[in-house]
C-alpha cells in the first residue's frame, strides 16, 4: 500500500506524487480536515449508524485522505491502478475520489488557491488579465467516442477531421498561455458562431 509516511521523507517524492512540498502539504491538512468534518455534519441522508462500524478503514487519517486525492489529481491514475497501489477494489478507489474531490475543491477555495472559473464579459476578462495586449482566439477539435444515437452521432461528426469530435474555443496571449477555454460544443458549430 502507498503510505504517506514514506512520501513525507523527501520533498522530491512529495512533489512527484502530489505536486506540493512537505510544508505546503502539512499546511493544507487542517483546512482539509475541517472541510471533511463539515461534510460529515451535513451528510444527506444523515448517518444511521455510529461512525466506526464495518471493516478496518484503509484511509484512516486526514493526511492519508488528503494524500490520496492530491496524488489522484496530480498523477491521474486509473481506478484499477489506484486500487493496486492501495490494495482495495477499484470501486472503492472510485468512491474515495467521488467523495474527496469536492472536499479538496472546497479546501482550495477556502485557501484562495483556485482560479476564477467563469468570465462572463470582456470587462471581467481584462480585470482578470490586465497585462494582456494581443489575444489569439482559435477553435480546437478533440476526438470523442462515437455516440450510439443517430442524431447525436450526426451532430458530433466532423467532416473536416473525418471523425467524431468535440470543439473548444480558447483564447491565448503572445506568451502562448491559455487564458480562457470555452465549454465543449458540438463540432458542427462554426468557430465564429461559438465565439
Amino acid at each position: 500500500m502507498l503510505r504517506v509516511e514514506y512520501a513525507l521523507t523527501s520533498d522530491r517524492k512529495m512533489k512527484a506524487l502530489t505536486g506540493l512540498t512537505r510544508p505546503e502539504f502539512r499546511a493544507l491538512i487542517p483546512a482539509f480536515g475541517q472541510a471533511l468534518y463539515d461534510k460529515a455534519l451535513h451528510r444527506d441522508p444523515p448517518r444511521q449508524r455510529r461512525p466506526g462500524g464495518g471493516g478496518p478503514a484503509t484511509l484512516k487519517e486526514v493526511d492519508a485522505k488528503l494524500f490520496f486525492i492530491l496524488m489522484y489529481v496530480k498523477c491521474y491514475p486509473t481506478f484499477d491502478v489506484a486500487a493496486v497501489l492501495y490494495g482495495v477494489h477499484r470501486s472503492r478507489a472510485h468512491r474515495w475520489t467521488k467523495d474527496l474531490l469536492p472536499v479538496l475543491e472546497q479546501t482550495l477555495g477556502h485557501q484562495w488557491v483556485l482560479p476564477e472559473r467563469q468570465i462572463h464579459n470582456v470587462e471581467a476578462f481584462f480585470q482578470r488579465f490586465p497585462t494582456a495586449q494581443t489575444l489569439f482566439v482559435d477553435g480546437s477539435e478533440r476526438p470523442t467516442y462515437r455516440p450510439q444515437e443517430a442524431t447525436a452521432q450526426k451532430t458530433h461528426y466532423s467532416g473536416k477531421k473525418k471523425r467524431h469530435t468535440g470543439k473548444h474555443l480558447f483564447i491565448s496571449d503572445e506568451d502562448r498561455r491559455i487564458l480562457a477555454l470555452s465549454p465543449p460544443a458540438v463540432d458542427s458549430q462554426h468557430d465564429y458562431a461559438l465565439f
